[in-house]
């Protein structure tokens, strides 16, 4: 099970931030396009959750806006 998910800081456990795309099978050599829609997020995670299997990524792209968003 591949999870894959945004958060603000770096500090934050992958489990406590939103998840974008929860991937259960891919066949090797695939490739999978994910929609995140309007998720808010500084850092992408990908991690291989539950497994002591090594997860080996080829290419990622990440592609996204600049948020109009402001914290108070």
């Amino acid at each position: 099970m591949v999870q894959k998910s945004l958060s603000e800081t770096l500090d934050q456990q992958w489990k406590q931030q939103s998840r974008c795309a929860l991937v259960t099978s891919l066949p090797n050599g695939a490739t999978q396009t994910y929609q995140c829609g309007a998720m808010v997020g500084r850092y992408v995670n990908i991690v291989l959750a539950g497994q002591t299997e090594v997860l080996h990524l080829c290419e990622v792209q990440i592609f996204g806006e600049q948020s109009q968003e402001v914290k108070i």
